[in-house]
């Protein structure tokens, strides 16, 4: 008996940023079986970023229109890190981007995975302390819609039913933040 084993993996098609592709594994048994996931294309990271005011009891959320679910979603603002970026500085760019924001990064998680059983995407949460009454003008991309949320902490169980009710869909990662707080 074997470890599991990751034999071939064919695309079967390519967009800009990811590629539809088909895998042959085997788990223990040696047995070959099929996979279908989405893969980010060059090794691109990504990133979500958990921004907070001075005492964390104020933080940064956006509404932003995705087309693939075609809904609005409450998310952590969050973005691809380019090939010649390092985490840090793509975290700080994206958050600028999508808020206006500028601010300090205080941690970074490890790699973690959204849903590895539909993708190869791996994301680092970075905390950023943002910088107070600093807000510029958002510089967002033109296929972006994206509102910036401010909530405190106080209004977080309002925010959760406003949203669910006006037919947003919560992202996991903020759904289990919000739910814990």
């Amino acid at each position: 008996m074997s470890k599991p084993c990751r034999y071939s993996i064919e695309i079967e098609a390519s967009g800009k940023w990811t590629e539809y592709c088909h895998a042959i594994y085997s788990l223990k048994d040696d047995k070959r079986r099929d996979w279908e996931y989405i893969r980010r294309k060059d090794e691109i990271s990504t990133v979500a970023i958990f921004a907070y005011f001075d005492t964390k009891d104020r933080f940064l959320l956006i509404k932003q229109y995705r087309p693939s679910l075609d809904k609005w979603t409450i998310e952590f603002p969050a973005g691809l890190v380019g090939k010649e970026e390092t985490i840090e500085a793509g975290a700080l760019r994206e958050l600028f981007e999508e808020t206006g924001y500028s601010g300090k990064i205080e941690k970074i998680t490890p790699q973690l995975c959204n849903t590895p059983g539909l993708s190869d995407e791996t994301v680092q949460l970075v905390y950023v302390k943002v910088f107070e009454g600093k807000r510029e003008k958002q510089c967002l991309e033109e296929e972006e819609l994206i509102e910036v949320i401010e909530l405190d902490k106080k209004d977080v169980t309002s925010f959760i039913e406003s949203s669910i009710k006006s037919g947003y869909i919560i992202d996991a990662k903020v759904w289990a933040f919000l739910t814990s707080i």
